[in-house]
């Protein structure tokens, strides 16, 4: 049995971007996130200790491409969670222009 993890625009402040402005002054960012798992392998997943693992991993790194931190927060999840079979995330930057939303949505698979 596969279950599916949600995280919906979960939503902080961190430095992140390769512009002057972007290396000096955090940003706002919004990550929603699926992460497929075999709960009957290793129990659950703790979607508190999930939140606070992405949010600590954008504040430390202070990332300079949103293509740097998509792969970097999968790898992270699936290192500290054996259960994880795949993560798929969106990054987006809601606030760096006023007439869209950008960002990145990337895929990896361990299995």
């Amino acid at each position: 049995m596969m279950m599916t993890l949600l995280i919906e625009d979960f939503s902080f402040e961190c430095v992140i971007g390769i512009m002057k402005e972007e290396r000096v002054k955090t940003q706002k960012v919004e990550i929603t996130a699926h992460i497929k798992y075999e709960p009957q392998s290793h129990g659950f997943l703790d979607y508190m200790k999930l939140c606070r693992e992405i949010k600590k991993e954008f504040t430390v790194k202070k990332f300079r491409l949103l293509e740097e931190a998509a792969v970097n927060v999968c790898e992270m999840l699936k290192s500290k969670n054996p259960a994880i079979l795949s993560v798929s995330i969106k990054i987006i930057k809601p606030e760096i222009r006023n007439d869209a939303k950008v960002g990145i949505f990337f895929e990896k698979s361990f299995s």
